[in-house]
């Protein structure tokens, strides 16, 4: 079953693609349900001889579903609109911003000092920004 909704959701994130629109990964799912919906109304009108009495779905393994779904089009996402693999997470830190910061760790700054000296309105709320970045 997962395999007709990993199909679905690879052509809504082309579809949008050749129209020019970002897709966003829950914009796709909240696609995807409205699909499922017009699905099972088509499959309500259907004469009662042709209907299979549906199985029960626990709701842990529906939950997981819906949590492998969204990681699916996380990777479709990505897929569709940064081929290449550029694109994933936060941009590389500019050069001369790398070298402010090497220069300032390596005079004894602390991570938690060095966005403030940068002038970073987060200040040390942003040390995992510039720890992550510069190393990159």
């Amino acid at each position: 079953m997962l395999k007709a909704f990993t199909s679905r959701l690879a052509d809504l994130f082309t579809e949008a693609k050749g129209q020019g629109e970002t897709l966003l990964p829950d914009a796709a799912l909240m696609r995807l349900q409205v699909d499922i919906r017009r699905l099972i109304g088509d499959a309500e009108k259907l004469p009662a001889s042709t209907k299979r009495k549906a199985s029960r779905v626990p709701l842990k393994s529906s939950v997981a579903r819906q949590k492998q779904l969204h990681h699916l089009a996380v990777d479709l996402f990505y897929k569709t609109y940064f081929p290449d693999g550029t694109g994933r997470g936060r941009p590389r830190l500019p050069d001369e911003d790398r070298q402010e910061v090497k220069r300032l760790k390596d005079a004894g700054e602390s991570w938690t000092k060095i966005p403030a000296k940068l002038g970073d309105p987060d200040g040390a709320k942003a040390k995992d920004k510039y720890r992550k970045r510069a190393r990159r």
